[in-house]
Formats: C-alpha cells, sequence, structure tokens
C-alpha cells in the first residue's frame, strides 16, 4: 500500500489456465516488483487454479459479461462506483486500467473517465472481431490515442481490416508472456502413462478450433502406424459446458495402439511431464513453451486451423503462418519420429521471469492529455440491441443462456469449417 501507483486490469477470467491466465499473473507479478499497486477485475466465476491470482476472487463481478448499455443508468452507476471505491482505497496519484478484451473495453473506457486514468485495450483475442458502428467508432478513437495495441503484428490488422488497411508499422502489437507456465515440480500423473513408442502431446485449451486439427492429424498418424503404440497427453481443460474430451475419447475408442490421457486445468505445469513427449502439436505461447526447451514441437495457424510448421525448423512461428505453405500434420510427425529428419537437442529448464518494460514503454507514447470516448453518440449494432433486449426484458439469466447457446453453435461452425 506504499505505493502511489494502481494498475488495474479488467480480464475475461481468471478461473481457468490458459495463455490469458498466465499472461495476468506474469503481468501482476512484474507490476508489484516495480512497486505498483494491482486490482484484477473479471467476470467468470469458478475455481481459481493460479496460486497468484487467487486473492483477487472478490473482484470477480459476472455483471460484466453484459453489455453496459444493457443495464439502466442507476444500475451502471452503481457497478462503476464500485470499482472506484475499491480504488480509492489505494489513495493512487497515478492510475492506468488495463482492458484485455473488447467486450471489457466498453466498461475499461467508463470506469477510466470516472477514475481520470489512462485507459490501454491490450485485446488479447487472437482474431477480434468488430461487432457494430458504435464499437468501430470507439476503436478508432483508442487507436489515435495508441490506446489500443494486440498480441501479434496482425493482431490489429485483422481488427480493421473489413474497414481499411492498417500498415504493418502501425499494427501496434506487444508481448503477452505467457511461455512460463512449467516448473519443475513433482508430477503425480507419470504413473498413468504407460510404456509406449511414441508419446504426442497437445498443450492448451481443449476447445480451441485448432485442436479439431490436430485431434485429425494424431488420429491419422497412429493408424497408419498400427505397428507401433502411442500415448496421446492433452494437457489442459475446456470451459464449462464444452465436451471436447469426451470427443477425444470417442475418437481413439478403438485404436487399440492407443492410451489417451486427458490431464484436465493444472497450473503449473510439471517439466517431467512435458519432458516425457516426443512431439507437441500446439498453438501460440504454449507452443512457444515446449519449443524453448528443445521438444519438438510442430505448431498451428489460430486462424486457418492447420500447421505452420516444425518450431526452429521449417518456422519461427507459432500463432499467425507467415508465408510458410500449408503441409498435413501427419507429414510432419512422419519426418520427425519416424524418418528422424530433424535433430532436436534438448535445452536445459531455467526458470524465466518476463520483462514488461516495453508495455510501460508503449503507455508513456500514448497520448499524455486525458480525453475519453463520447458514449453519447455512440450508436449500438444490430447484436447490441439484441443484447440490450434479451437482459432488459429477460433478464440475467435469459441474457446468459442464449449468449451461451449462440457460442455453441458458433463453436460448432468454427470446428467444420
Amino acid at each position: 500500500m506504499n505505493s502511489t501507483n494502481l494498475y488495474i486490469i479488467l480480464t475475461d477470467s481468471i478461473v481457468k489456465v490458459g495463455g490469458a491466465e498466465i499472461y495476468v499473473r506474469n503481468k501482476c507479478n512484474y507490476l508489484k516488483g516495480k512497486n505498483w499497486n494491482v486490482l484484477i477485475f473479471s467476470m467468470y466465476e469458478g475455481e481459481i487454479r493460479i496460486e497468484d491470482l487467487k486473492e483477487y476472487k472478490p473482484y470477480i463481478r459476472k455483471e460484466f459479461q453484459i453489455f453496459p448499455f444493457a443495464y439502466s443508468f442507476k444500475h451502471r452507476k452503481q457497478l462503476i462506483d464500485n470499482v472506484i471505491t475499491l480504488s480509492s482505497a489505494y489513495n493512487p496519484h497515478k492510475i492506468v486500467l488495463e482492458s484485455n478484451s473488447l467486450r471489457l473495453s466498453l466498461w475499461g473506457e467508463l470506469i477510466a473517465q470516472q477514475l481520470h486514468a489512462k485507459h490501454l485495450l491490450f485485446t488479447l483475442e487472437e482474431k477480434p472481431l468488430i461487432k457494430g458502428k458504435g464499437m468501430l467508432d470507439f476503436l478508432q478513437f483508442k487507436y489515435r490515442r495508441r490506446e489500443l495495441v494486440g498480441i501479434a503484428k496482425e493482431s490489429l490488422q485483422f481488427l480493421f481490416a473489413p474497414y481499411y488497411k492498417i500498415s504493418a508499422n502501425e499494427s501496434y502489437f506487444l508481448p503477452a508472456y505467457c511461455t512460463n507456465p512449467i516448473e519443475d515440480i513433482e508430477c503425480l500423473w507419470l504413473k498413468k502413462i504407460p510404456k509406449a513408442d511414441f508419446c504426442l502431446a497437445s498443450f492448451g485449451r481443449l476447445e480451441k478450433p485448432y485442436l479439431q486439427t490436430v485431434l485429425a492429424d494424431m488420429r491419422e498418424f497412429v493408424l497408419l502406424h498400427t505397428d507401433l503404440t502411442f500415448n496421446l497427453i492433452f494437457i489442459g481443460g475446456e470451459l464449462s459446458g464444452c465436451s471436447v474430451q469426451n470427443q477425444i475419447k470417442r475418437m481413439f475408442s478403438k485404436c487399440s495402439n492407443v492410451h489417451v490421457l486427458v490431464t484436465g486445468f493444472i497450473f503449473p505445469v510439471p517439466l517431467s511431464l512435458i519432458r516425457k513427449v516426443n512431439v507437441f502439436l500446439s498453438s501460440a505461447g504454449s507452443a512457444s513453451a515446449t519449443n524453448q526447451l528443445g521438444i519438438p514441437t510442430i505448431s498451428y495457424d489460430t486462424i486457418d486451423k492447420q500447421p505452420i510448421g516444425i518450431m526452429g525448423k521449417t518456422t519461427k512461428h507459432s500463432l499467425f503462418r507467415d508465408n510458410e505453405p500449408k503441409v498435413k500434420g501427419c507429414d510432419l510427425l512422419r519426418e520427425i519420429l519416424i524418418e528422424n529428419k530433424y535433430d532436436f537437442t534438448p535445452i536445459p529448464f531455467v526458470k524465466s521471469t518476463p520483462d514488461f518494460s516495453s508495455h510501460l514503454d508503449f503507455l508513456n507514447k500514448s497520448k499524455n492529455e486525458q480525453e475519453y470516448f463520447n458514449f453519447s453518440s455512440y450508436k449500438t449494432g444490430k447484436v447490441e440491441n439484441i443484447k440490450i433486449y434479451l437482459y432488459r426484458f429477460g433478464g440475467y439469466y435469459c441474457y446468459k443462456t442464449v449468449e451461451k447457446c449462440y457460442l455453441y453453435c458458433m463453436r460448432k461452425q468454427k470446428n467444420k469449417t
């Protein structure tokens, strides 16, 4: 409480284990080490798996799941005032508020205006999508102030692509360090892994669309090599309402040469479990994490959901392809495991502490004068109008039920394409 600086993070969730949660944990620890006070507000309830985030359980606000203008002015003000009251307890001289998704950014701007805080929209979404004229106007406002930034050089280009083109040097991005979930700790999972010729694994949340390609690639490979035995390990869990774990078990139930293990959400991930794997098939920070240990890693593009290549051999990218030719995952597995086409040298494990100084530098280069978006001119889009109608006439549970059905259908559609 000695610091006069307060950093507030509005993020979707702290209750599961994924790249966003690990990033928030790393950013929080970095800021505390630089003598900032930190408050983290999130919107999904559940069991918090990351120890460093458990102190922020009292700041979960499920009300932030709702589009802010679906609430009455009085109700919206009460929610914002609650954040202001909690923030004021730190008696801060300087306040920075960071939003991690488009849906939370509107709340972030409204709260920042009342706190007279700098508001950075650092979207952790791999391919954020603008819905409505009002959101477009808001994002353009944040972009002009250099208060909008993505996780990769392509992020803002994807974001504004339907409207206009952004040059590469003006597509602002910052590292969302999340490649340090691995620690050298005891692993009880090893007892559940039988002997096999090879061990293939995926590292990350199960409902990610690219995992459907991973599963197909794994299945094709093990069926081509019925003379060999395989352990298939899936390090990660899934969102409530998803059924990928059951799908995985069904896909391989008739493969007599396969043993499947799904760990669910675990943090930290034991180093000995990671070292047990011959090849990882993953994306983004998870792919980078295993590649840093010298373990063969096939990375997958989060947009087209196809393999980018073998990290450190045929590609250096883990999130989006950059002119790499499309290849079949089964062929890459054959090159690594059967043909031994590449040499891989294990890299010693070194516990890392991410440095977020580039984030603070970026903030210092944004506009200094305080200015906030004028929401009196915000034009709600079709989807936002539906959200307002659902909440005002059906209440929270009607709103959430319809949203869950919509997201389920969207995930099913993504997995088909």
